[in-house]
């Protein structure tokens, strides 16, 4: 059983058309495919509402990675709220650059990281170095 691809984005299906299409190119039936297992949740990253409905199109993942691509400024509501909605149980969680700010805005973020996920379910993205050199 292949994954669902959940995500908060406004024009989602339109976007991984497109970065398909941009890398590499479309295979017309295999997109098809893919897009049957996309959903996407409408929602205010402050509004616990979307982030049960994130846990409702979960259903029984076992293990979903969480991949956060937004800016640092949200990292820490939309960790809390994965944690407080249950996403965060037995999930794992990919950072995306750059993480935080500077030096203390870094430690908050590894502090709220850590207190939902386990070391071993956080995987920072592999260019997570801020312009400031963190």
């Amino acid at each position: 059983m292949w994954p669902r691809l959940v995500g908060i984005w406004t024009s989602f299906e339109r976007g991984a058309h497109d970065s398909l299409e941009k890398h590499g190119g479309i295979d017309a039936a295999v997109f098809e495919r893919l897009n049957g297992l996309l959903r996407y949740v409408d929602g205010d990253y402050n509004d616990p509402a979307t982030f049960q409905a994130i846990r409702k199109e979960l259903k029984g993942a076992q293990r979903p990675a969480h991949y956060l691509a937004i800016p640092p400024l949200l990292f820490g509501t939309v960790v809390e709220q994965l944690a407080k909605s249950g996403s965060a149980q037995s999930a794992r969680v990919i950072v995306e650059k750059p993480f935080g700010n500077d030096l203390a805005s870094a430690q908050e973020l590894n502090r709220i990281l850590h207190a939902a996920f386990p070391e071993s379910a956080i995987f920072p993205h592999r260019t997570t170095i801020s312009a400031s050199g963190l």
